[in-house]
């Protein structure tokens, strides 16, 4: 056994990533049908759909005690070492 890491949007959990604002619209609108219908272009169509509606908001963030604030239209959160493939 060891302990892990954990990290908390809103009144939800995660262990490797969180995405916000664009990632979350992008993962809303490319639902199962979507995916059936259009295959992996259901992905691109969600994304010029996110892009096109994006609007700023005020994000938050609390990391090890340090609250930090910004405005954007997207917010990924990470927690790892590593995101994505390493050669």
């Amino acid at each position: 056994m060891r302990q892990v890491d954990i990290g908390q949007a809103g009144d939800k959990y995660f262990l490797i990533a969180v995405g916000i604002g664009i990632p979350g619209e992008l993962a809303e609108n490319a639902d199962r049908e979507a995916k059936d219908r259009l295959g992996f272009l259901a992905y691109a169509v969600s994304t010029v759909q996110a892009v096109r509606n994006a609007e700023p908001v005020q994000y938050t963030i609390t990391v090890d005690g340090e609250r930090r604030q910004m405005q954007g239209v997207t917010c990924l959160i990470a927690n790892g070492g590593n995101f994505g493939i390493r050669v």
